[in-house]
């Protein structure tokens, strides 16, 4: 199984947080899957504004986690928005979302 996570960072950020590190997990999760719907939403409704704040903050709370895959295809969303660039971003998004279901699949087994 490919990893989506960078796990020795990740197990290094566990040590630190120690029992916080579930907390945030659970939070990045939570947050996380309501951030998919409302970023299929800015994309749906072509709104540029909301596509790159949305894709900005899913970029960051995965960068915490480490999830190199997730946080570059967040970048790339991120900067066509920034540019007012929406059209074609359903192949990306459609990355986006199995790309997340993989982070989250991994994240969970930690839990």
């Amino acid at each position: 199984m490919a990893n989506h996570i960078d796990n020795v960072a990740l197990n290094e950020l566990k040590e630190i947080l120690d029992d916080d590190f579930i907390l945030l997990v659970e939070t990045y999760i939570s947050d996380t899957d309501g951030r998919i719907s409302h970023l299929e939403q800015g994309i749906a409704d072509q709104d540029a504004e909301t596509i790159k704040t949305v894709a900005h903050s899913i970029k960051g709370s995965s960068s915490n986690l480490f999830a190199i895959t997730l946080t570059a295809l967040c970048q790339k969303v991120e900067d066509k928005g920034r540019a007012g660039s929406v059209e074609g971003l359903e192949p990306l998004f459609e990355e986006i979302k199995i790309e997340y279901q993989q982070v989250r699949d991994e994240l969970s087994q930690l839990l």
